[in-house]
């Protein structure tokens, strides 16, 4: 089952799949190969579930063979000219 299934709940303070809009790092040891699945398959996930802008980083560390993820995210919220001035005048 996939973890966005759940509903808005956050899974964990820990999770790159928390749905607060604050940065998260995940740690986890990966082969090369493995760390590119992962980054595209988080990529796809922000992609087709979140109607917002995102960033993910990703550094690869060769010495500890681990991959660190940071996933930024911003939502942007743009009102017409119609809703700013509907408010009538006293």
């Amino acid at each position: 089952m996939d973890a966005w299934a759940t509903g808005p709940a956050v899974l964990s303070e820990d999770s790159a799949f928390s749905r607060r809009p604050k940065d998260r790092v995940v740690n986890k040891e990966l082969t090369s190969r493995q760390a590119n699945q992962y980054h595209k398959s988080m990529m796809d996930k922000y992609d087709k579930l979140h109607k917002s802008e995102h960033k993910i980083e990703s550094l690869w560390d060769r010495e500890k063979n681990t991959m660190k993820l940071k996933i930024s995210r911003s939502i942007k919220i743009t009102l017409g000219l119609q809703h700013l001035f509907s408010t009538k005048s006293l």
